[in-house]
């Protein structure tokens, strides 16, 4: 009761600083610290940063590319939530160039929802329509019912921002 009135703990957020704390293996840490800019997105947006810098140093030290997509990808979230949407989209645009060299279709499709909303957001509405369904296409590929239907609705939101009104009613009832 007493921690419930005066602040609360975040179990997964304990564990990570845990892992920080026992001195891992380098792609250990960059992973780690990594997972903490994701968790402390809501909590503590300095620490989120932090921890992002921290895990895309590391990864560039490293040239460890898988833990440098991941980091960017994480990291340009918190830039995105800050406000600062072309350092997202530069950070945004580099994970998916990882991604992409990487082979992970999954991770460079996310990165293009995500590079769609941004782009919607900075009302570059051409470019956010290209984004969305580079990753509509690819997740109806691999018949990801779920990946497909946000980007279909992020499409839907684009043409309803262009004054395509019935476009986008037939968008947003087609991602039902």
């Amino acid at each position: 009761i007493f921690s419930c009135a005066f602040g609360q703990t975040n179990p997964v957020i304990d564990s990570l600083e845990q892992i920080i704390a026992s001195n891992p293996h380098d792609t250990v840490k960059v992973l780690t610290h990594s997972d903490l800019c994701w968790e402390y997105r809501l909590v503590d947006q300095d620490k989120a940063m932090e921890n992002g810098t921290k895990a895309v140093s590391l990864a560039r030290k490293l040239d460890y590319q898988f833990g440098l997509g991941k980091s960017l990808n994480d990291l340009s979230i918190i830039f995105l939530d800050k406000g600062s949407l072309d350092t997202a989209v530069v950070l945004m645009e580099e994970a998916k160039e990882i991604r992409t060299e990487l082979g992970d279709g999954i991770g460079v499709a996310a990165l293009d929802n995500k590079l769609g909303i941004v782009y919607e957001l900075k009302m570059e509405l051409e470019k956010a329509m290209e984004h969305a369904i580079l990753a509509l296409e690819f997740y109806e590929s691999i018949d990801y019912k779920v990946g497909a239907g946000y980007c279909m609705n992020n499409i839907g939101n684009i043409h309803q921002k262009m004054g395509n009104f019935e476009k986008a009613r037939e968008v947003h009832t087609d991602a039902l």
